[in-house]
């Protein structure tokens, strides 16, 4: 028995000792695979960095600037109001008494196309092209914290490991792998900028990468969130902290991230030239090998005509810029509430909002109204502001829950035109509407067409006229009044701005205009 059990013990071991033999020599060429695929990118990246400082040093090409696209829509100086209709009473009849006649069928209100080429009376006020305003937006009073905290505080971000340091952005500070050498450009010049991208391309850029990514990640960031985030670390990595340091870091950062930007040279600085898949306005811009890049200046109020810059792209920058915001931006929390709230007949709300979110969306350039439209509010309006409209329209119908809130944005947000209020146009995120003093027409359909998609699940789109952003809902049941055909659905007008309107009624002026266009979510 014990000669059987050693001659089994010698047949495992000679079948276990080869197969461990295998799997370690498997084990060790994984291992060279990946050491192999690493050294592999790490070349490739050298390479690249260092074909393309060399192409920096060559000259670069003069380019002409197209100036910015323009998109005014102010609304009315005043909203109008609506007026009920006025029956007079029947006129008395001498000895008889007078027959009513049979009731008539009242017909649809229905708009009609004007005639080709009619444009409005008035030209909308505009601040001249490239210049700023004159006067700083309103800012709200201090005012008193809300009654709750927030249900979804902003997700903390890991602190990375190796040399680490903090950057502020929005009022939190986030850590980042910085190297401990900061950059230095000597000048602008051709030469000056290959030189500085030598020098920071030498460094271990590739965890400062990573760690801005996942900030991006972890805050909900889109690509405009993320141009300001790289200009944060732009400035703490800024050996004088010079703006065209700064802002040759925050290139950088962005090519490495595959944004597809370029460096340019105007008026003897940097600025920065930005691929865009959405229209931009208020900014020049030109069309280089069938893209149009935006055009950012380091310097506020700058006219820019013409700058320097080259042709080629960096091999792996092919992103472009992206403005939706597709996912609820969770930024640093300080909370603002309204001192009073905002009131209509008989309901309330309560606003809270994240100053630091404000500040934010007061950075985005001018955009079309589908970003703002199709924007991810924040938690604090979707866990404080959203559940009081919910609650007021419980339990209604759906034409009674559309007439609540389409009344409640009419009557209990002050109007003004962004010209008067911030003296240049502006389009609020819903977000928005519950910070600044006051809001106009695109403003309030916004915010309309949100509520009731939100909480109603019903279709509902914006109408652009001629200087005025109206809605309209459609509805699964007939309703009377003016409304228009759209991807063959009867989309019932609701106008926030013509005060005490019930829905169906379009204002006057606009009830023979076809829209210009027509956004849906």
């Amino acid at each position: 028995m014990k000669n059987k059990k050693k001659i089994f013990a010698v047949l495992i071991s000679l079948i276990i000792i080869p197969l461990a033999i295998q799997a370690q020599d498997i084990t060790d060429e994984y291992e060279e695979f990946l050491r192999q695929r690493n050294q592999e990118m790490i070349d490739f990246q050298n390479n690249r960095d260092k074909e393309f400082a060399a192409f920096l040093k060559e000259s670069w090409e003069l380019y002409s600037a197209v100036a910015g696209l323009k998109r005014e829509v102010p609304g009315p100086t005043v909203p109008p109001r609506y007026k009920e209709p006025v029956t007079p009473p029947p006129s008395k009849q001498p000895d008889k008494k007078p027959v009513a006649p049979p009731p008539s069928k009242q017909p649809d209100k229905k708009p009609v196309a004007p005639p080709p080429g009619k444009q409005p009376d008035k030209e909308p006020v505009t601040p001249p092209p490239g210049k700023q305003p004159d006067k700083q937006p309103v800012t709200p009073p201090p005012s008193k914290q809300p009654d709750k905290e927030p249900v979804k505080p902003p997700v903390p971000v890991q602190r990375p490991k190796g040399n680490v340091d903090n950057i502020d952005f929005f009022g939190g500070t986030y850590p980042v792998s910085l190297t401990e050498r900061k950059i230095h450009l000597t000048d602008i010049s051709e030469q000056g900028i290959s030189d500085a991208w030598t020098a920071m391309a030498k460094m271990d850029y590739a965890p400062l990468i990573k760690d801005c990514l996942k900030i991006k990640s972890d805050l909900g960031l889109n690509d405009w969130g993320y141009i300001l985030l790289a200009k944060a670390v732009g400035e703490r990595l800024s050996k004088r902290m010079d703006k065209d340091e700064i802002s040759f870091v925050q290139m950088f950062i962005l090519l490495q991230s595959g944004y597809k930007v370029k460096m340019a040279r105007m008026n003897n600085h940097l600025g920065m030239l930005i691929a865009c898949k959405h229209v931009l306005y208020n900014l020049p811009y030109s069309d280089i090998n069938g893209d149009r890049y935006y055009i950012f200046s380091n310097v506020e109020n700058e006219s820019i005509g013409s700058y320097y810059t080259y042709k080629k792209d960096f091999t792996t920058a092919s992103h472009l810029l992206d403005m939706n915001v597709s996912s609820q931006v969770n930024l640093s929390y300080a909370p603002v509430a309204k001192d009073i709230p905002l009131t209509a007949g008989k309901y309330q709300v309560k606003s809270v909002v994240n100053k630091n979110l404000m500040d934010f969306y007061n950075t985005f350039p001018q955009c079309d109204f589908d970003i703002y439209y199709n924007a991810k509010p924040s938690s604090q309006f979707n866990d404080i502001i959203l559940p009081q409209f919910k609650e007021m329209v419980d339990g209604k119908s759906r034409q009674e829950a559309v007439t609540i809130l389409l009344s409640f944005i009419q009557h209990s947000f002050p109007y003004a035109t962004d010209y008067e209020q911030f003296r240049y146009e502006k389009t609020f995120f819903v977000d928005e509407c519950f910070y600044w003093p006051s809001s106009d027409c695109e403003d309030r359909a916004i915010l309309f067409t949100y509520l009731v998609k939100e909480i109603l699940d019903m279709d509902a789109v914006l109408l652009l006229y001629p200087r005025h952003l109206a809605a309209a809902v459609y509805f699964d049941q007939d309703i009377q009044g003016d409304y228009v055909n759209y991807k063959n659905k009867k989309y019932t007008i609701c106008d926030p701005t013509y005060i005490g309107a019930p829905i169906g009624t379009c204002m006057p002026e606009y009830r023979n205009t076809v829209p210009e266009k027509i956004y849906s979510y």
